[in-house]
C-alpha cells in the first residue's frame, strides 16, 4: 500500500524530482491540458480522479513520509492546476499566465491559504492549493475580461 500511495501522491513519481517538484507537477498538468483540452471528458475525468485520489491518499502519505505536506506530495498542485485551466481560455498566452499566477499564489500563500495549509491530513494538503486555484481563476478571469473589453 505504501508504494501505491507514493505513486499516486507523487503523480507517477514527479514529486521525487530533485528540484521544484510542485512546479513540475503543475507543468505536467498544463501540458496534459494543452494537448488534451479538446477531449473535455478526459480533462474533467482526470481532474476529478486526481482530486478524489488526492483527498483519499494525501493524509496517508503524510504518515508514510512522517512529515506535514512533504514536497513529494504533488497531486495537490496537479489537481489544482487542472482546476484552474478548465476556467481559462485555452490559448497558450492565457495558459502560461495561469500557470505563473498559480505558482505565485501557491508559493506566496495569501490569506487564508496559509491558514488552510495548517489543517490536518488531506484537507491541509489539498485545500490550500484549491484556494490558490480559486485566487488564480479570479485574477486570470479579470485579466481576460479587461483584455477582451
Amino acid at each position: 500500500m505504501k508504494n501505491i500511495t507514493k505513486l499516486i501522491v507523487s503523480v507517477f513519481y514527479i514529486g521525487f524530482t530533485p528540484y521544484i517538484p510542485g512546479t513540475t507537477a503543475s507543468l505536467a498538468a498544463l501540458l496534459i491540458f494543452y494537448f488534451g483540452y479538446s477531449n473535455k471528458i478526459f480533462i474533467f475525468s482526470l481532474m476529478l480522479i486526481s482530486g478524489m485520489l488526492g483527498f483519499a491518499f494525501s493524509g496517508l502519505a503524510e504518515k508514510i513520509f512522517k512529515k506535514k505536506d512533504p514536497k513529494y506530495i504533488v497531486i495537490d498542485e496537479f489537481f489544482a492546476m487542472l482546476l484552474v485551466l478548465v476556467f481559462i481560455k485555452p490559448t497558450l498566452p492565457f495558459l502560461i499566465l495561469a500557470f505563473v499566477i498559480f505558482r505565485l499564489m501557491d508559493i506566496l500563500k495569501f490569506w487564508p491559504i496559509k491558514k488552510i495549509e495548517k489543517l490536518s491530513g488531506s484537507a491541509g494538503v489539498m485545500l490550500d492549493d484549491c484556494a490558490a486555484a480559486l485566487y488564480t481563476i479570479l485574477v486570470v478571469q479579470a485579466i481576460m475580461f479587461f483584455i477582451n473589453s
